[in-house]
């Protein structure tokens, strides 16, 4: 009796830490990909669009394409 019930606690421990690596690995490989991916294309789109209709960016007078003279010009120098 003493022995089924030592077996029935291993494997009950066993099955629960199974499920918990692989439910901590599954979440963890979803969080990295969306992570990486998510800042790349939400800057893609924000620069195709700008491109696109050729409006401003961050609320400045400046449009995708101006040169950097014209933004020094209007801002000065950059202090970095």
């Amino acid at each position: 009796m003493k022995q089924v019930n030592r077996f029935i606690r291993r494997v009950t421990f066993l099955m629960l830490a199974f499920l918990m690596f692989s439910v901590q690995a599954a979440c963890a490989s979803t969080d990295s990909i969306s992570s990486q991916s998510t800042p790349d294309l939400l800057i893609r789109k924000i620069m195709g669009l700008a491109y696109e209709s050729q409006q401003f960016i961050s609320s400045g007078p400046f449009s995708v394409g101006d040169s950097l003279k014209k933004v020094e010009k209007a801002w000065g120098a950059p202090e970095d």
